[in-house]
């Protein structure tokens, strides 16, 4: 769901109980939370964290008019939902091309029996599509397999931040003297341990850790700064004490992010360097 914010909270939980995540989105926090595993990930500014609610909230986005290619659609009639002018198509035949693309089946598996309904506005907007088959593997056997999507209008929506996040420690990213000095502030949340290690990467890459000497709390700072490149590069960090920068400091660049792990919480924050 979405608001004018443009928070989004999407919940993902599979019928054998083995898979159940929470998803949010806002315009500067995400949040993903395992409900199975009882983790739960934050992400303030440009993260893997904020990388991973995305994804997810875009592939749902999407979701309805993807696999509408998915079957070989034939209109047959026409209905007014509250006001809403609406065609109904069936379907009976998976089209050949999507059918390993959409991971409909596998390459060595055959779908049949195949039953679709899909609801399409006036306007072209999918509203539902049902879709079921049968798929028959290469030894025989067989097994039943179906899709189901919904959209409907709920009116004004309130999306509130999800009180699973308040367990996380809340952190922001920010760079200053020219680059050299990554900010790190503590904003709300449960206090960092002594001996914390907070890793710095970039998206996806290898991690640099330095490891917090004292605890950090609401409303203290972590400033680290870092000497070297290549793969000779060294990292300090001080706590509540900006520290003067020697000649031989060198700029961050490109997306930098911090991640510390906490009990069942990691947290990250990110800051993206505009290249000059």
């Amino acid at each position: 769901m979405r608001n004018g914010t443009q928070a989004v909270l999407v919940s993902l939980e599979a019928q054998d109980g083995q898979f159940n995540n929470d998803y949010y989105l806002s315009s500067t926090e995400a949040g993903v939370r395992n409900q199975t595993a009882d983790r739960v990930k934050y992400g303030n500014g440009p993260t893997s964290v904020q990388f991973e609610a995305g994804f997810l909230v875009g592939f749902f986005g999407a979701f309805g008019p993807q696999f509408a290619g998915a079957a070989e659609w034939h209109a047959v009639g026409s209905q007014t939902v509250d006001g809403e002018d609406q065609v109904v198509f069936t379907a009976e035949d998976l089209v050949a091309s999507n059918e390993t693309d959409l991971n409909i089946v596998s390459p060595d598996e055959n779908a049949r029996d195949v039953e679709g309904r899909m609801v399409v506005s006036s306007d072209g907007l999918i509203r539902s599509i049902e879709l079921t088959w049968t798929t028959e593997r290469a030894d025989g056997t067989t097994y039943k397999e179906g899709i189901e999507y919904s959209l409907s209008n709920v009116g004004e929506v309130t999306v509130d931040r999800p009180t699973w996040l308040e367990g996380a420690p809340q952190l922001e990213a920010s760079v200053t003297d020219s680059d050299r000095l990554f900010v790190l502030d503590h904003t709300n949340g449960p206090t960092l341990d002594a001996g914390t290690n907070v890793t710095f990467s970039s998206f996806f890459g290898p991690g640099t850790n330095v490891t917090l000497d004292q605890q950090v709390g609401e409303g203290d700072t972590i400033y680290v700064y870092k000497t070297g490149s290549g793969t000779d590069v060294s990292y300090e960090a001080s706590v509540n004490s900006r520290p003067s920068l020697p000649d031989d400091a060198t700029a961050f660049s490109g997306t930098v992010i911090a991640s510390a792990a906490q009990g069942k919480y990691v947290t990250e924050a990110g800051v993206e360097i505009a290249s000059e």
